[in-house]
């Protein structure tokens, strides 16, 4: 396994962090199987992504997939909608978990990821996002973001 240091991730802003997560969550929800899935949950989840050192204390990006309707609506930035799950994460882990190189309970475990709301709905909604590992790498490679296709190193 290569080692690696977390301060060699690529940098990206703020807004490029929510593009990406948007393009992301937009290609993976236009799978129907993991679309079907998450609308039977009716769940309203929310991801904050955080970078204290490149983006500042107070910055957040938020993307928040709204299932409790009759289609999944991603939303980026704060809405006044009340999410059932907050999973709270730095860029750095939230990348590296959609990488495939981090586990979500070992990163639970560990205060890398923060839940917020039921650890249970969270861990419904892991067996039905996996496709998500394969379309995160295709989001970043079609948005040109080799970059960070190449961190962590394998």
């Amino acid at each position: 396994m290569a080692k690696y240091d977390l301060k060699d991730m690529p940098d990206t802003s703020p807004e490029e962090h929510a593009a990406v997560g948007k393009a992301f969550c937009e290609k993976l929800f236009s799978n129907p199987d993991v679309t079907k899935k998450l609308l039977a949950t009716k769940v309203i989840a929310q991801f904050v992504y955080w970078d204290e050192d490149l983006w500042g204390p107070d910055v957040r990006v938020y993307i928040t997939a709204d299932c409790s309707g009759d289609e999944v609506e991603v939303i980026t930035g704060p809405t006044d909608l009340k999410p059932d799950l907050v999973i709270a994460e730095s860029r750095t882990t939230g990348h590296i978990y959609w990488m495939g190189k981090l586990n979500f309970m070992t990163a639970v475990t560990r205060g890398l990821i923060k839940v917020d709301g039921p650890i249970r709905t969270a861990m419904k909604l892991v067996p039905i996002i996996k496709p998500g590992f394969a379309v995160y790498r295709e989001t970043l490679k079609e948005m040109g973001y080799d970059d960070l296709l190449a961190f962590p190193p394998d």
